[in-house]
């Protein structure tokens, strides 16, 4: 199959979101498109009022662009919801109140297809109560939608993006089609087949031209007659045709972008939208899945990260998600930085506005909890800039309570947030090997966990917001003493006279052994103090836990004595060293060398 006989729907919320809501139809027609799809395009209103949605339609009908498909309401979508019809309590009310103003909508203009998620699985409440609820909502959503000559829609998704959605195979989402069938006896529900999601699922079709089996074939075979298998080569612009491209969306766990078919026809019609398409997914039965992007675009299926913040920990982490496939765009201050992430792959922003607008995850990594603030608050912060549902990931060390107050404020915004200090030092960045300690809520966790294997090796959610922080602070206890200790030994062994590369290497091998020891030797040998992580940013964080210590009650009496040696090493003018150079503090106090 060519492209003369392709016909192609672009999805109105994922593409053309730069511009207003209103503006897309018109958008999509000037790309050569003549078929658009939605989510329910108002989040945060299942019934929005009728000015708006005539609005919408007129924008749609004057753009001559036709409806093919649109989602019922499903929550915050881009964003942590996937849908709402199995959530107990609002958003399954919600969910109704929206079932007949969408099919309302969809009947207005001629669209016969609707799609219905089926939400996500919530902590606490049983399993089958949900698939009851769900049941009883897509009964409802069918009769709805049979009312207009339509078909319900009802797809799986895939188990690594969206980890809590209880429909992640090509069976379980088959099976609720036939459920829902059975209990309407209309016949109407559909299983929308997207091959991407069942592909990172690992499932696959039968080859040839044999049937599906099982639920597979319940749902898909009624329409074999009519809609034949898709076997499509995607052309480059201007070139012969090739294989199908075998990249994918780069969209960061959300439902996917559905280019629909209507089931009375056999072909789609390609809409060139300057640049060469290439196919995401193939779905038989009702779904042809394409994404239009510039030539020589790497497709992904990975989020579109901002990262604010490119010093010596935050450069090399930045690039390592770069080299995972991440679409990184960073700011900082420094001009050099930007060129650097630029080199790497990157996109250097000229602010925070500007490098968080469209992103899917932000990072920060910057000093401390000052740092932190103003570029997350205030008219150009990230909080009055980032989408709705976009995760924001702190990474810097920073008090316990300031993270708690960031997750509380950017909730309000409808934004997620996670604490994620690392620990590892710069040589951890550059290898990709951190530690990350996260603070926050398990689905977020989940959602993130992909993106920190980028850069990490040790990866552990410790608790509710502010918990990464807490655990932080301890390693910084931790390290600082471990330091000191290593530090004191070096002059007790060199003053002693013995050899010192020996001694440390012997050292390494048994009990007295560390990672710090490991990591900071060679420091130690060749007094080399290059900052990896400073003293200025090691007296932070002393600060850090000996607040946080006198808050709850716990004593630190060795922990108070090394905060106070290190900000007598800052106050001697090495506060821009690495924290190894509190061998330089044990040097004075012993008359050594320094």
């Amino acid at each position: 199959m060519g492209f003369a006989d392709q016909r192609f729907t672009v999805n109105l919320s994922i593409l053309f979101t730069e511009l207003p809501l209103l503006r897309r139809p018109a958008a999509a027609a000037e790309a050569g498109f003549g078929a658009v799809e939605l989510w329910w395009p108002w989040v945060d209103s299942p019934v929005p009022p009728r000015s708006e949605l005539d609005a919408l339609r007129t924008a749609i009908e004057d753009a001559g662009v036709r409806l093919t498909g649109l989602n019922f309401y499903a929550g915050q979508l881009p964003g942590p919801d996937r849908g709402a019809l199995s959530v107990p309590g609002e958003e399954s009310a919600r969910f109704r109140a929206n079932v007949e103003v969408a099919a309302g909508f969809a009947e207005s203009l001629g669209c016969r297809a609707l799609n219905a998620l089926y939400g996500n699985r919530v902590d606490g409440v049983d399993p089958a109560e949900q698939d009851a609820l769900a049941l009883e909502n897509l009964v409802l959503a069918a009769r709805a939608a049979d009312r207009i000559g339509a078909v319900l829609l009802i797809e799986a998704l895939n188990r690594p993006e969206s980890p809590r959605y209880p429909l992640v195979s090509a069976p379980a989402a088959a099976g609720v089609v036939d459920r829902v069938n059975a209990a309407t006896g209309l016949d109407n529900a559909r299983f929308l087949m997207d091959l991407y999601h069942l592909a990172m699922n690992g499932e696959d079709l039968p080859g040839g031209h044999r049937p599906l089996r099982g639920p597979h074939r319940a749902c898909a075979d009624r329409r074999q007659s009519r809609t034949r298998r898709a076997r499509h080569r995607v052309a480059p612009a201007g070139g012969p045709a090739g294989p199908a491209a075998q990249g994918r969306l780069r969209r960061p766990g959300r439902p996917g972008v559905q280019a629909r078919r209507r089931p009375e026809r056999e072909g789609l019609r390609l809409a060139a939208a300057g640049g060469p398409l290439r196919r995401r997914a193939v779905g038989a039965h009702l779904s042809e899945t394409y994404r239009v992007v510039p030539r020589g675009t790497p497709m992904s299926t990975l989020p579109k990260v901002a990262w604010i913040g490119l010093g010596i920990m935050g450069s090399p982490m930045s690039e390592n998600l770069v080299k995972a496939g991440y679409d990184v765009t960073g700011h900082t201050l420094e001009r050099d930085k930007l060129d650097r992430l630029a080199a790497a792959g990157g996109t250097a922003a000229s602010s925070v506005a500007e490098a968080v607008r469209d992103a899917d995850v932000i990072v920060t990594m910057v000093p401390a909890s000052p740092q932190v603030e103003a570029v997350a608050y205030g008219p150009d912060g990230i909080l009055e800039n980032a989408r709705r549902g976009a995760l924001l990931i702190d990474m810097s060390s920073i008090t316990p309570q300031t993270s708690v107050d960031l997750a509380a404020a950017a909730k309000e915004k409808g934004i997620r947030v996670l604490d994620a200090p690392v620990s590892g030092g710069e040589a951890g960045a550059v290898e990709a090997v951190l530690s990350i300690m996260v603070g926050g809520d398990q689905a977020d966790f989940d959602e993130a966990k992909p993106l920190f294997e980028a850069l990490g090796k040790t990866i552990v959610r410790c608790g509710p917001h502010g918990s990464g922080q807490t655990v932080k602070a301890a390693n910084q206890l931790i390290v600082a003493v471990n330091i000191q200790a290593c530090a004191e030994a070096v002059v007790f062994l060199e003053k002693s006279g013995v050899d010192l590369a020996a001694a440390l290497d012997v050292l390494g091998g048994g009990l007295a052994g560390s990672t710090v020891l490991a990591r900071k030797k060679d420091n130690f040998l060749k007094r080399d103090f290059k900052p990896g992580f400073r003293i200025d940013l090691h007296h932070k964080d002393m600060g850090i836990v000996t607040d946080a210590a006198r808050n709850v009650g716990a004593a630190l009496p060795v922990g108070a004595v090394v905060a106070q040696l290190v900000a007598s090493l800052r106050a001697q003018g090495d506060g821009g060293l690495d924290h190894s150079a509190l061998l330089r503090a044990v040097e004075r106090l012993s008359g050594a060398r320094v």
